[in-house]
């Protein structure tokens, strides 16, 4: 496993647990921008990993949680940092 596979796989895994962490215990709203941001960041170095591995269905799953969070930010504007 190289230096860069496994970067953007903790990273983006952090990322994710930490969203979830904040979605539940610090209440954040998952419409907030920074919430939605996270997870975009999250997803896309997932997506990475995911190519350099071949992991074919997991670069599915998180492209399309990529996919869905930029819409939603692009559907309603910048969401509110709340």
């Amino acid at each position: 496993m190289t230096i860069l596979n496994a970067l953007t796989g903790w990273t983006g895994a952090l990322l994710v647990l930490f969203a979830f962490y904040v979605a539940l215990v610090k209440d954040w709203k998952v419409e907030s921008g920074r919430y939605l941001l996270i997870s975009c960041i999250a997803s896309s170095l997932l997506c990475a990993n995911a190519a350099l591995n071949a992991a074919w269905p997991f670069l599915v799953i998180n492209a399309s949680m990529l996919l869905v969070a930029a819409y939603k930010m692009a559907r309603e504007g910048w969401p509110a940092w709340k």
